[in-house]
């Protein structure tokens, strides 16, 4: 009998203590707030229509912003307002919208589950339309510091990451005449031009260029794309632009979402300085971070 009742003890106190480090395991998890992950976008903002009031952004689809939270949170948002841009007419919706266009979302009722569940985490994304009014809009606004608004009233003060907007500048094609282009899911983009007249390359830039280099292989004719700025190139010759995804780091693209559209600068015999706008480069395909990628990133980089 007491042989009986040492095993009963035991088991309860084992039962006792997987219990204790199971809650004390989910308060270890547990997020006190939504964790928004840094964005590193740029976008050219357009009218649609002649005599319109307002510039668009996103090129006919809406901006995508992620956040995490714990998986049992019941809230979404639903507003958002730029510290920056006040004035900005801003919509914004957990629900993906079936179809887009300026200011209005058209959401899908059918399926209301929010999110990508890892673990004890949600991965949501908050889709946005952006109009600005034009007698606001500068040659290049820069937003970061976003006030979210969740039904049920709560609000958070985030820090997005940077999002840049731009009027887009007039380019030229009588020096380059573009002979192929190409892209794939698996991040790889190319360009070649034939050159139409003699150029001197000044850069390939773009505002993040620098802060996401290490991110990207960019090349011109298969050599590292800096080996480029300051060479004369001759008419006749042949550009290759080319870009992939650093396969080395890959693992830290979760949480750091960026879209950018690099452009080649260059300069005519005459000294006058143009640009061609190259490709799209976004690593929107690698947001397939395990749960201990989540852990990592809410409990000890923050």
């Amino acid at each position: 009998m007491d042989k009986n009742n040492k095993i009963m003890k035991a088991g309860l106190i084992l039962i006792g203590v997987t219990l204790l480090l199971g809650v004390c395991t989910i308060l270890f998890l547990r997020i006190k707030e939504p964790v928004f992950l840094k964005h590193y976008y740029e976008y050219k903002v357009y009218l649609q229509n002649e005599g319109d009031l307002f510039y668009s952004a996103g090129l006919g689809s809406s901006i995508k912003l992620q956040y995490i939270t714990n998986i049992s949170d019941d809230k979404s948002v639903i507003s958002i307002a730029f510290k920056e841009a006040p004035s900005l007419y801003v919509h914004a919706s957990e629900y993906q919208p079936d179809n887009f266009f300026t200011g209005i979302f058209h959401s899908s009722s059918n399926d209301n589950t929010l999110g990508v569940n890892i673990g004890t985490y949600s991965l949501r994304t908050v889709y946005l339309s952006l109009d600005i009014p034009i007698d606001v809009m500068p040659d290049q606004l820069e937003l970061s510091e976003a006030t979210i608004l969740f039904n049920g009233g709560k609000q958070a003060e985030v820090n997005l990451g940077k999002l840049i907007f731009y009027k887009d500048e007039l380019s030229s094609r009588d020096y380059l005449k573009q002979n192929r282009a190409s892209s794939s899911s698996s991040g790889e983009s190319d360009k070649s031009f034939e050159l139409l007249d003699n150029i001197k390359i000044k850069s390939i830039d773009s505002p993040f260029l620098d802060k996401l280099k290490n991110y990207l292989n960019l090349k011109i004719n298969n050599k590292e794309y800096t080996a480029a700025n300051g060479k004369d190139y001759k008419k006749g010759d042949t550009l290759y632009i080319s870009n992939s995804l650093n396969p080395n780091i890959r693992e830290n693209f979760p949480f750091i979402k960026f879209e950018i559209y690099p452009r080649l600068y260059y300069q005519n015999s005459q000294g006058n300085t143009y640009y061609e706008p190259l490709f799209h480069i976004s690593n929107d395909n690698y947001n397939n971070p395990s749960f201990l990628d989540f852990i990592k990133y809410v409990k000890f980089n923050q």
